[in-house]
């Protein structure tokens, strides 16, 4: 087992993870990486009050926010909201420390520096996890993966990829792969699935084809877009928005890719007041959050 690299077994996905769920032609908020951004998950609720929508939290709702009122906070936001676990809860959850980490299994081309801090920050995070037992309760039975039936559709929600709670499958190098292409599109088929909603990988993509699409978000707590800008949640609903960002329309249904607008200035300083500027969070994220990613959106195209 090597820390924040080895994907531990009991992440891998069997048919008995995949928990069905029906709802009644109600509007959608598939929010991924959240990461304890208390201010990003104000904002989306807002926007949830706004459309009577279902939140659904695909993973990784915890990172930053390593203060307990803070931890406590989202967990209480979000009590009547659909959610499933990433590797961060994951790992927060465990009883007896395996070696996995932070549970990220990041693959080779990040660097063992990158990995490291992320092994310290989900280790801050679990000192104080666990120095309060209240919280474990929320996170004890919470599951997988989801498969959500609304507007005539099928939707697979899922943290990383549909083999693995941190599979890497679903990141853009990956998704470029015809064999890969193949490869999900038979699971499509196999689960009779129209769209999967993932996150996990930190990198906005899209992958479509007839009648098909999957997005990854990025993340939804910490900018995901070029320049001052903020995070990107899932939209799904019958409306088209006009400030998508990129919007797929299936069977009459609206599948998009919003960006969050919110107040940046409060979030850095919690931020800040957090994690000191020589933190392993302020040297791995810091820049983001302040100046965006490096990378367009990349939306690739399948036959």
């Amino acid at each position: 087992m090597i820390a924040g690299r080895t994907c531990p077994i009991d992440y891998h996905l069997i048919d008995e993870d995949f928990v069905e769920i029906k709802l009644n032609d109600q509007p959608m908020l598939v929010v991924g990486g959240l990461y304890g951004n208390r201010f990003a998950l104000d904002e989306l609720k807002a926007i949830q009050k706004s459309l009577s929508a279902k939140m659904i939290l695909n993973g990784d709702i915890h990172w930053f926010d390593k203060d307990y009122e803070d931890f406590l906070y989202v967990e209480e936001k979000i009590s009547d909201d659909l959610k499933i676990v990433g590797n961060v809860e994951c790992e927060l959850r465990r009883n007896d420390d395996i070696g996995a980490g932070c549970g990220c299994a990041y693959p080779t081309f990040a660097s063992d520096a990158s990995v490291e801090r992320s092994n310290q920050i989900h280790k801050e995070l679990k000192t104080m996890f666990v120095a309060h037992k209240d919280l474990k309760a929320f996170l004890k039975d919470r599951p997988k993966a989801f498969i959500i039936e609304n507007f005539g559709l099928r939707f697979l929600v899922i943290h990383g990829d549909e083999k693995s709670v941190a599979g890497w499958d679903n990141d853009k190098s990956r998704l470029a792969d015809e064999d890969r292409q193949r490869e999900l599109k038979a699971f499509y088929q196999k689960k009779n699935i129209d769209a999967v909603l993932c996150t996990h990988t930190c990198s906005q993509v899209i992958l479509e084809w007839e009648g098909h699409v999957l997005i990854n978000n990025g993340a939804s707590g910490m900018n995901s877009v070029k320049g001052a800008g903020n995070g990107l949640y899932t939209k799904v609903s019958k409306e088209k928005s006009a400030g998508a960002i990129y919007s797929k329309e299936i069977a009459g249904v609206y599948v998009e890719l919003m960006p969050l607008h919110y107040d940046k200035a409060p979030m850095v300083e919690w931020f800040d007041q957090l994690w000191t500027k020589d933190s392993p969070a302020a040297i791995s994220y810091r820049n983001r959050i302040l100046n965006g990613v490096s990378d367009d959106l990349l939306i690739i195209k399948s036959k």
